[in-house]
């Protein structure tokens, strides 16, 4: 595993925030959009994350957590704008998650991930959230994200192509689109609801980019599976 830390980060998304970015082999083989739509291996971010994989870029965990700490107290950062938890493949590194949750102390660090709903990794996930180190379940779909809720964590989902402000979940949940994506001039530095582990509501994101016919139709592909489920 491989990581790369960026003081200020170039993605206009982010505003420039603190960013980590890391390798390949950390996503779960299980995640939908590997090979199908995933916006890291699409565009510009596909440059740097296969100089990573290559070794080119990147550096350790632990040389990037003492990073971290060198952030003053309360700066918002993002972990993973490439990547997942620490951890080959579906598996989460405890120790590793671990100590990015130490680095974070006093900071306001968030992330998203795709590894594997098992109770170990369930529990770490939890762990890191009441340390203060947001986790998002990633999930497909307004079904998908009822389900990720009802584990008590923050969610986050990709919106259908046809959600409109105020529309909710299945089940009733509240969702709101990224502001970044809805709202101009709007970025992360300046959001910062996905680092709110305590929310009351799912955030949505568009589909976005050239991947986002795939995206878009594993989302709808996987609602539909879980309707029939429910039958």
């Amino acid at each position: 595993m491989r990581f790369h830390f960026k003081r200020v980060s170039g993605n206009r998304k982010l505003g420039g925030i603190p960013a980590v970015m890391s390798s390949e082999d950390t996503c779960p083989r299980s995640c939908p959009f590997r090979g199908s739509g995933c916006y890291a291996e699409r565009g510009r971010i596909r440059i740097h994350w296969r100089k990573l994989k290559r070794r080119q870029l990147g550096t350790s965990l632990a040389k990037v957590c003492k990073d971290i700490k060198s952030l003053p107290y309360g700066s918002i950062w993002r972990y993973a704008t490439a990547g997942d938890l620490p951890g080959k493949w579906g598996r989460i590194s405890a120790p590793g998650l671990r100590a990015l949750v130490e680095a974070n102390r006093g900071r306001k660090g968030w992330t998203y991930t795709h590894k594997p709903w098992s109770k170990r990794n369930l529990d770490l996930i939890r762990e890191a959230n009441a340390r203060g180190f947001t986790v998002n379940l990633s999930t497909e779909g307004l079904q998908h994200a009822d389900r990720g809720a009802a584990l008590g964590l923050p969610v986050v989902c990709v919106l259908p192509e046809d959600f409109k402000r105020g529309d909710r979940t299945p089940e009733g949940r509240a969702v709101i689109g990224c502001p970044e994506e809805t709202t101009p001039g709007m970025d992360c530095a300046h959001c910062g609801i996905c680092q709110k582990k305590d929310r009351t509501f799912i955030v949505g994101f568009y589909a976005r980019g050239s991947g986002a016919r795939m995206v878009r139709a594993i989302a709808t592909k996987a609602d539909a599976q879980k309707r029939r489920k429910s039958v």
